[in-house]
């Protein structure tokens, strides 16, 4: 089972509204917070298995796509907020992860688009080669959001219908095929800024 789930406010550049991002299985997800009520916590494990994957200062634990080890360009920390400013490319975890359950508040600009992809190979030329993605998008304002396929929150062109994700003929596709993998937040080219990104493992 997966599930990743955004906390019920997601905050667009429009009045808030209560929106589950889920993309395989609506666990009941919700943002929980620390035993002193602030969600954003730290890196340390918290109650239940749940822990942060940002720390609120600092990019540590996180890379560029295909540069594990090297200090991530194009995304920064700003006021506690994990943010893509700049072209660098997918903020990719350090560590891989099979099932698991995530929860994470999002907000993106007018016509924004980004997403959130899971079980990557490393072995992929890119991330969503082989990885899912929930899509995090500005549904009023982008294209994409004119279809429930591809629109915010959506298991991009695999739920409400697998379409438009098949390869030409005579070739194989490893799509959504890793048991395990990194997860990654992605730089589609527009400003978008994350917090609260916590994560929890499951057997």
């Amino acid at each position: 089972m997966i599930a990743i789930c955004a906390s019920p406010l997601v905050r667009f550049r429009r009045p808030l509204r209560a929106l589950a991002l889920c993309t395989l299985v609506l666990a009941g997800c919700r943002a929980r917070p620390n035993a002193d009520g602030d969600e954003r916590g730290s890196s340390a494990s918290a109650e239940g298995g749940w822990h942060n994957l940002v720390n609120g200062t600092s990019l540590s634990g996180w890379h560029n796509f295909k540069t594990p080890g090297v200090a991530p360009t194009g995304w920064a920390v700003v006021d506690g907020e994990l943010t893509r400013t700049g072209s660098g490319g997918d903020l990719t975890t350090d560590g891989q992860y099979g099932n698991f359950e995530m929860t994470l508040e999002w907000r993106v600009p007018l016509k924004g688009n980004s997403g959130v992809i899971y079980r990557i190979d490393p072995a992929a030329e890119v991330s969503y080669h082989s990885g899912p993605e929930m899509q995090i998008l500005d549904d009023a304002g982008h294209p994409d959001g004119k279809s429930q396929l591809t629109a915010a929150g959506s298991d991009y062109g695999l739920y409400p219908a697998p379409l438009g994700i098949v390869k030409p003929a005579m070739e194989w596709s490893g799509y959504g095929r890793a048991s395990r993998g990194f997860i990654a937040l992605q730089d589609h080219g527009n400003r978008v800024a994350f917090r609260n990104i916590r994560l929890r493992e499951l057997p």
